[in-house]
C-alpha cells in the first residue's frame, strides 16, 4: 500500500513539474506567449516638441518621413520643411488618386500631421492598420507647430 502511495505522489510531482515547465515557470517564458498572436503596433501620439527633436536627430532617425495629409491648398500655404504630401480623404491616403506612395516604408518612422491633429489621428491609424509599424501622430497639428514658434516652408 505504501508503494502505491509513493508512486502516485511521484506521478503527481512529475505532472506538476511538466506543467510548470510547460508554462515557462523557472525559465521566464510563459507558455501563453507562444499561444497568442503578437501585439499589433499602435499609433504613438507625440507633441510638436518631440517631433522637432526627432527631425533634428539625424543619427537615431536617419530615414524619418514627415507626412502632411492636409489638402493641397493647406499644404501650399505652409508645411514642415522636407515633408511629404499625401492628402487624406477620410477613407484612404491617395496621391493623385493612386496607390499609397509609402510602399516599402512599412518599418520606417513616419510622423503624420494635419492642421489640428484630427485627420492625422485617423490617417495614422489607417497606416497602422495597413501594416506600418512606426507611426507617430503629431498632436495639435501644424497649428501647434506654429504656436511653438517652429519654422515652416512654403
Amino acid at each position: 500500500m505504501a508503494d502505491i502511495s509513493k508512486k502516485r505522489t511521484w506521478i503527481w510531482v512529475a505532472v506538476i513539474s511538466l506543467l510548470l515547465v510547460g508554462m515557462g515557470v523557472g525559465v521566464g517564458i510563459p507558455l501563453y506567449r507562444f499561444l497568442t498572436a503578437p501585439e499589433p503596433p499602435e499609433v504613438i501620439n507625440i507633441t510638436v516638441q518631440e517631433v522637432k527633436e526627432m527631425i533634428d536627430d539625424n543619427v537615431n532617425y536617419p530615414n524619418l518621413i514627415v507626412l502632411d495629409i492636409r489638402l493641397d491648398f493647406e499644404y501650399m500655404t505652409d508645411h514642415l520643411e522636407d515633408s511629404w504630401w499625401i492628402p487624406w480623404n477620410t477613407t484612404t491616403l491617395s496621391y493623385n488618386g493612386g496607390e499609397i506612395a509609402l510602399n516599402g516604408y512599412e518599418n520606417i518612422e513616419i510622423i503624420v500631421y494635419c492642421r489640428t491633429g484630427s485627420r492625422s489621428a485617423s490617417g495614422s491609424q489607417f497606416l497602422v492598420n495597413a501594416g506600418f509599424t512606426e507611426i507617430y501622430n503629431m498632436l495639435g497639428g501644424i497649428e501647434a507647430w506654429r504656436a511653438a514658434g517652429y519654422p515652416t516652408a512654403t
